[in-house]
């Protein structure tokens, strides 16, 4: 049923196209209401060459581009190591082990992998000790999406034989689509 509006003209009823969406809405406010109770987070380590540099560059400059998503206030962007070793004092390292076992256990409760993206290696202690110690190396960029602080996606892994990148991640979010790949 149409309405009048104060200047005379009709005021349209929202149409639902593709069972989801608001046909006259503007696209960025559906982004923003589907992405409203997910938080994102960008982790880069630090780039050992100049095109690592500009990758990051990019994929930091895609980020925060995503104003129809993040409704202004981008999300964070981690900084984290290149490679820890455990164990460790550090509470920063301490911090990004426990991310990465985490990610792990997701992962793996999915069927999926972190390699070659991630890589831990096992190794006896160089200093002697009886403890072995486990090296972590992190890749150079990853996102990862929570919902309720339940972790959902996670880029870059692997999923049923398929590849999921960072760059995908960026692509379904500009394209307004599911980011969730571990749901």
């Amino acid at each position: 049923m149409n309405q009048e509006a104060d200047d005379g003209d009709v005021a349209e009823e929202p149409k639902t196209v593709a069972g989801n969406e608001t046909a006259n809405q503007p696209a960025d406010t559906t982004k923003r209401d589907q992405y409203a109770d997910t938080e994102f987070t960008l982790y880069l380590r630090p780039a050992s060459s100049s095109a690592l540099e500009r990758c990051q560059r990019r994929i930091q400059r895609r980020f925060a581009d995503l104003d129809d998503v993040w409704d202004g206030d981008s999300p964070p962007v981690e900084r984290w190591y290149k490679r820890v070793s455990e164990p460790t004092e550090n509470p920063g390292e301490r911090q990004v082990v426990e991310l990465f076992d985490e990610f792990q256990q997701v992962i793996g409760e999915a069927g999926g992998r972190l390699t070659p993206f991630f890589d831990e290696r096992e190794q006896d202690s160089l200093l002697g000790f009886s403890t072995p110690e486990r090296t972590i190396v992190f890749p150079v960029a990853c996102l990862t999406v929570r919902e309720d602080d339940r972790l959902v996606g996670l880029y870059p892994c692997w999923l049923d034989g398929e590849h999921y990148s960072v760059g995908d991640c960026l692509d379904r979010l500009e394209d307004g689509e599911s980011v969730r790949n571990l749901a």
